[in-house]
């Protein structure tokens, strides 16, 4: 399984949400892919994540994903989805997480962000095969 995990995640376990920390070890222990760009937009926003939080966990789980459980895909969305989503008044910075997740084998996002109205889940869903999940729905996962 490949997970693609908005930002949002690991501040909510840096700051003690106890179902976000739990994800995070899942994902480590049972050695599942968690998907990154080949532009490093996401792998910087988690290393500025685990910098600013300061949070030693974090910062490990960060560097055993890049080291041992990226899995590697483009984070450009095409102009049509850029369109869309722009309609949408989908905030920017989230579209790396959206284009990456699109191509995954599992289309799998975690996230949680007001950003994903209930309009944009259903644009994700119906035109890019994206299941955005949160926390609690992804730790169902597991079994």
């Amino acid at each position: 399984m490949d997970w693609t995990l908005d930002t949002w995640v690991l501040h909510k376990a840096a700051g003690g949400d106890w179902d976000a920390a739990v994800l995070l070890g899942n994902i480590l222990h049972k050695h599942h892919g968690v998907a990154l760009d080949h532009e490093n937009q996401i792998k910087t926003q988690y290393e500025n994540c685990a910098r600013e939080t300061g949070h030693k966990l974090i910062r490990k789980w960060v560097q055993e994903v890049i080291l041992k459980l990226a899995h590697w895909r483009s984070g450009k969305l095409t102009l049509s989805h850029q369109r869309a989503l722009q309609n949408l008044k989908f905030d920017k910075g989230d579209w790396v997480f959206v284009a990456v997740a699109s191509r995954t084998q599992s289309k799998l996002l975690v996230a949680e962000e007001s950003d994903y109205t209930s309009k944009v889940k259903e644009y994700l869903l119906a035109q890019m095969s994206v299941s955005v999940l949160t926390v609690a729905d992804s730790l169902k996962r597991f079994g």
